[in-house]
This record gives C-alpha cells, structure tokens and sequence, in this order.
C-alpha cells in the first residue's frame, strides 16, 4: 500500500508558520492466518519551507507504527 496526500497549505491564522505540509505513506498487510493480520507502516511528514515539526526544529520526521488485527 502507497499513499500520499496533497500538499496541504497553512494559511495565517490557521498555524503560526505559513509552509506546505506533505505527507506520504507505505505500509503492507501480512496474513499470518485468515484470523490474524499484522499491517506494519512507515510515514513521513515533511515542509517545503519553515521548520514546523518538533516545535521548530525540524523539517521532516518518520513515524513507524503497525496493527495487530484478530478476527472472531
């Protein structure tokens, strides 16, 4: 699975930095059994300009994050 989501502009007053945010994301589904899925993912958020991750110290930041699915 790939997606990515449209540049998302920051407009004054809505965030005290005016940048575009990016977005994109991989992520699989891996079926160990019909009753069990494990969907691990890796994200990156990015700006194009002003540095407004990690209160102000950073331009892009990776996030990994997975579920464990059990079905009954």
């Amino acid at each position: 699975m790939f997606r990515t989501q449209v540049p998302f502009r920051a407009k004054l007053g809505t965030s005290p930095l005016r940048t575009t945010y990016f977005e994109h994301i991989v992520g699989v589904a891996h079926y160990f059994y019909d009753w069990l899925v494990f969907r691990p993912e890796v994200r990156l958020d990015y700006t194009s300009g002003a540095k407004a991750i990690a209160n102000g110290t950073k331009r892009q930041m990776f996030t990994f994050s997975a579920d464990l699915i059990i079905r009954f």
